[in-house]
């Protein structure tokens, strides 16, 4: 059957530890991130929820280690959400949207680093959180004692994946947003299956398929709920009525590796219903597979285990249909098969 290796993936995280501050009055304190526990800080979260420097709290947590601005727009949206408003002027309560403020109550670190804009490199602010580990820590925290957050943060962070792809393709947003998503799924999977997963498959482009691979992969390799992902998979390789399906599991084998024998399972059942449209002349209906087959091609990623699995069920499946002396079938997969090469 088809199965799951373990992944050789691992994620190198630099961790730096700010110095704590000095506690100051409460509605200025500082360093919540370093002299707080967590009590105290949901504690904090409660009383500022509607705050700018807890929309921001959020958004590093999200967004941790990249560029700041992004961080303070991301910041903006959530407090928008958060408060229930639209194009409202800013009250009060954001009189702490600047910079130095925010950092020195949060806790937070600033550093410069190298982006590449229009190709030309150049020097920015980015923001992070004294340890990476905390940024899906405080998150599972959240979903966990403030229910009602995860209703609001998911379908945000999906949107705001599709929004990232649409408009500016920038994949450390869309890898900060599948890594919460992740941390959400693993704090509560009932509602990450019912209301999550939904949202991709809705889209029905293979944009939304390759962002939940991605959201699987972290899934995948924080363990928890790594059973859960490999049923998924399981399941959804075998649906022979949505391309969607199949292809979000081969974008997944392909970022996971090693994944040869799963990926010829796949491709195994792919190759029969591709051989199915194209022998009724269906290879342009409504959830065509023959339609997506170049995504299905490069979907691997030029991992060369992903590729393997790929020629076995190509062999195997010739082997059988030679046996069975079904010609136009073995014309059709020698010509699928050119197709697979030649791309």
């Amino acid at each position: 059957g088809m199965h799951f290796l373990n992944s050789n993936f691992n994620d190198s995280v630099i961790v730096l530890n700010s110095k704590p501050g000095e506690a100051d009055k409460k509605e200025h304190r500082k360093d919540i991130l370093g002299t707080m526990d967590d009590q105290e800080i949901l504690e904090w979260s409660s009383e500022h929820y509607k705050d700018y420097v807890f929309a921001v709290f959020l958004a590093v947590c999200i967004l941790d280690c990249q560029v700041y601005e992004d961080i303070l727009q991301m910041g903006n949206e959530l407090q928008d959400i958060l408060r229930g408003r639209k194009n409202e002027e800013a009250s009060d309560g954001d009189n702490w949207n600047y910079k130095s403020k925010m950092q020195e109550t949060l806790g937070l670190i600033e550093y410069r680093d190298r982006i590449y804009v229009r190709g030309l490199e150049q020097e920015t602010d980015f923001l992070r959180l004294p340890s990476h580990e905390q940024s899906g820590y405080y998150i599972r925290l959240f979903i966990k004692e403030f229910p009602n957050l995860k209703l609001m943060l998911g379908p945000y962070l999906v949107s705001k994946i599709f929004d990232t792809c649409k408009n500016k393709r920038n994949y450390l947003i869309v890898g900060g947003c599948t890594e919460a998503l992740a941390n959400i799924g693993n704090e509560d999977v009932v509602f990450f299956n019912v209301e999550i997963l939904p949202l991709f498959f809705r889209k029905r482009t293979t944009e939304a398929d390759y962002c939940l691979a991605m959201l699987l992969k972290q899934m995948y390799l924080m363990e928890q709920n790594r059973e859960y992902v490999i049923k998924c998979a399981e399941q959804w390789g075998r649906i022979t009525s949505n391309p969607h399906y199949p292809l979000t599991v081969l974008y997944l084998c392909g970022m996971l590796k090693n994944q040869e024998d799963f990926v010829w399972g796949v491709w195994d059942l792919l190759l029969n219903t591709l051989m199915k449209e194209i022998i009724d002349g269906r290879i342009f209906a409504e959830n065509s597979y023959y339609v997506n087959l170049l995504e299905f091609f490069r979907s691997g990623n030029r991992e060369l285990s992903y590729y393997k699995g790929v020629v076995h069920a190509f062999y195997n499946k010739i082997k059988k249909m030679r046996k069975e002396r079904k010609r136009e079938e073995v014309n059709i997969l020698g010509s699928l098969f050119l197709m697979f090469v030649l791309n």
